[in-house]
């Protein structure tokens, strides 16, 4: 007997963009969580994310943004300073690291 087992909760954050993004324009990310089938979960609670950019000089984001209770998603507009690329990290707890090589 196979028994396949599926949690809704959030299980991971998901950063989408369009790739590349371009110098001195707004571009829009979306920051998403998804259960562990890769489906989107609404959140039971507000969750807070960490973003960490490797490369300031390119890219400058909030320190923290939050997925308020209710949605599945948070909608972030950036405008890059510079051409080159960033390596950005995004932190949220009882959820793994998510990284993401943005260029610009």
């Amino acid at each position: 007997m196979a028994l396949q087992t599926v949690n809704n909760s959030p299980s991971q954050v998901v950063l989408d963009y369009l790739n590349p993004i371009f110098l001195n324009m707004k571009n829009t990310m979306i920051a998403q969580i998804f259960d562990s089938s890769s489906n989107p979960v609404f959140a039971q609670k507000d969750i807070t994310l960490k973003l960490v950019s490797n490369n300031k000089d390119v890219l400058t984001l909030p320190e923290n943004i939050t997925i308020t209770k209710g949605q599945y998603y948070i909608p972030l507009d950036i405008i890059p300073k510079a051409i080159g690329t960033s390596q950005v990290s995004i932190l949220a707890d009882d959820m793994p690291l998510s990284t993401y090589k943005i260029t610009v």
